[in-house]
C-alpha cells in the first residue's frame, strides 16, 4: 500500500508539472512569439524575395494593375489604401503578351504614359518593329539575357506580363505542360535567391501557368509563391 501511495503522489505530482514529489511545479509564464510577419517589396500586392502571380480572366485588369504596382515601385510611393511608402526600385517590364503599341495604349488608358516616359527606374523589353527588338520568351538565350539583367540590376523588380504569354513561341516550352512550368518557376527562384531581385506574373491559367504577369523581388529562399486572384 506505501509504494502504491508512493506511485500515485509522484503521479500525482507529474501532473502538477513537478519532477519529483517535493520539486515545485513549473510556473506558467508567457510565450514570446517569434515570427516577423510577412516582407512586402509593395505592401499587401508583393511579396518581397519570392515569385508573386495574379492570377485573372481575360480583361479583369491585370496589365493595368502591373503597371499600377511598377509605377508605384519606380517612384517609391504607396499602393491604393495602403500607407506604407516602398523603397524606390528599378522595374523591369517584359510585355510578351502585346508589344509597345498595346502598352502604351493601355498607359495612355490609365493616365500614366508620360510618367513612364525616359523614367530612370523604367526598362521595357517588348516586341517592337521600329527598333527590330522581338517578343521575350523562355529559351534558353532570353534565360541568359534576364539573368545577365539582373545581376547588374539587383535589388530590382522584374514583371513578365503574361505568365502564359512568354511561353507562347514555337521554340518555348508548353505553358500546359507542369513539368515545363515548374521548371521555369524554379530557375526564377533560384535567380531571387542568387541575385536578390524580385519577379511578378500576371496570368489567366494554371495547369500549366497562370495566364496574368509575374512580379518579384528576386532573391528568395522559399518554396511558396505568392498567388493573387484578380476580379
Amino acid at each position: 500500500e506505501l509504494q502504491e501511495k508512493h506511485c500515485y503522489d509522484l503521479l500525482q505530482s507529474k501532473c502538477l508539472g513537478r519532477n519529483t514529489i517535493t520539486a515545485k511545479p513549473t510556473k506558467r509564464r508567457n510565450v514570446r512569439l517569434t515570427g516577423k510577419g510577412i516582407d512586402w517589396a509593395l505592401c499587401g500586392f508583393a511579396i518581397a524575395n519570392d515569385v508573386n502571380i495574379h492570377w485573372g480572366e481575360r480583361g479583369a485588369g491585370k496589365t493595368r494593375l502591373a503597371l499600377e504596382i511598377a509605377y508605384s515601385l519606380m517612384n517609391g510611393e504607396s499602393f491604393l489604401d495602403r500607407n506604407v511608402k516602398p523603397n524606390p526600385t528599378k522595374v523591369l517590364y517584359i510585355a510578351s503578351d502585346s508589344g509597345r503599341a498595346p502598352l502604351e495604349e493601355e498607359m495612355e488608358a490609365a493616365g500614366l504614359h508620360t510618367e513612364f516616359d525616359e523614367h530612370e527606374n523604367w526598362e521595357l523589353w517588348c516586341h517592337d518593329p521600329e527598333s527590330q527588338q522581338e517578343a521575350w520568351g523562355v529559351d534558353l538565350r532570353s534565360r541568359i539575357e534576364l539573368y545577365e539583367w539582373a545581376k547588374q540590376n539587383k535589388g530590382a523588380c522584374i514583371i513578365q506580363d503574361s505568365a502564359k504569354a512568354i511561353f507562347g513561341r514555337e521554340d518555348n516550352l508548353d505553358y500546359t505542360n507542369n513539368k515545363d512550368v515548374t521548371q521555369y518557376l524554379l530557375f526564377l527562384k533560384e535567380k531571387e535567391e542568387n541575385l536578390d531581385v524580385k519577379i511578378s506574373l500576371p496570368s489567366r491559367i494554371i495547369a500549366g501557368i497562370v495566364s496574368g504577369f509575374i512580379s518579384a523581388p528576386m532573391g528568395i529562399g522559399g518554396a511558396v509563391m505568392n498567388l493573387s486572384l484578380i476580379h
